[in-house]
């Protein structure tokens, strides 16, 4: 009787020991796993992002984000979103603009479906921008943004450009500047798309965290220049102004 106790307690021992090492080996993997997850490796996906401090995501701009035909506050991922806003400031449509070569998300109902500036607009001056606001649930840093749709010799010899504008998470100001091919991390020369009409990802000089971004165009060569077919340029929206406008190709961000 004794000697069967013995045995079953060596064989219950032998399966406690064996349970135990497969739990830790587990556990090893998922913390492995977890780490590579979180490791400052960029995440280029539209899909729901992770969040930790350190990692760096890039999301591209896709009709299949967009819902209530683009009106109202629009989910790019979780913890990321985006609206549009009118030349009057008001809430606009945002679009996926793909009227030509370059894709990427604008304002609808202006002269293109891309974020259009005018010194005229419909009959009056008014010196302003349609623009695409993005806000971060948490901080971000080292954001680079891709316009594309951006004419580095168009209207003026420093081209279509624009301006960005960073905040913090009281709303206040706490950087800001410009859009444009003089702009690109990869010199006026080089477009990051191959064909593309002026694809440009443009780093942004930001100290602080952001916890959101405002996106508008300027008048052609960072608002030196002038407009251009004035009361006979042809678009659908009946606005006879051509000047700078671009689209919102991508963005990639640390979070801090």
């Amino acid at each position: 009787m004794k000697m069967k106790l013995s045995l079953i307690g060596l064989v219950m021992g032998l399966c406690l020991t064996l349970f135990a090492s497969c739990s830790e080996d587990a556990v090893e993997t998922d913390i492995q796993n977890e780490g590579e997850n979180t490791a400052n490796e960029p995440v280029d996906s539209n899909d729901d992002t992770v969040s930790d401090p350190g990692t760096t995501v890039t999301l591209n701009a896709s009709a299949s984000i967009l819902s209530n035909n683009g009106e109202g506050l629009q989910q790019w991922v979780d913890g990321v979103s985006l609206r549009a806003l009118n030349i009057d400031g008001s809430e606009g449509r945002l679009v996926f603009d793909t009227e030509f070569r370059d894709h990427g998300f604008g304002v609808g109902g202006a002269r293109w479906q891309q974020i259009d500036y005018y010194v005229m607009y419909q009959g009056q001056e008014v010196n302003a921008s349609e623009k695409i606001e993005i806000f971060f649930d948490s901080p971000v840093q080292n954001v680079v943004l891709t316009v594309g749709m951006m004419g580095a010799n168009e209207g003026h010899q420093d081209g279509e450009t624009g301006k960005w504008t960073a905040f913090n998470g009281n709303g206040a100001k706490i950087a800001e500047g410009v859009l444009g091919a003089n702009d690109s991390m990869l010199g006026r020369e080089v477009k990051s798309v191959e064909n593309s009409y002026g694809t440009y990802p443009i780093a942004l000089s930001i100290g602080d965290p952001v916890h959101s971004l405002q996106i508008e165009a300027t008048g052609f060569g960072y608002g030196e220049g002038e407009p251009k077919n004035v009361n006979s340029y042809d678009n659908d929206s009946g606005n006879k102004e051509n000047n700078s406008d671009f689209n919102l190709v991508a963005i990639r961000f640390e979070y801090r």
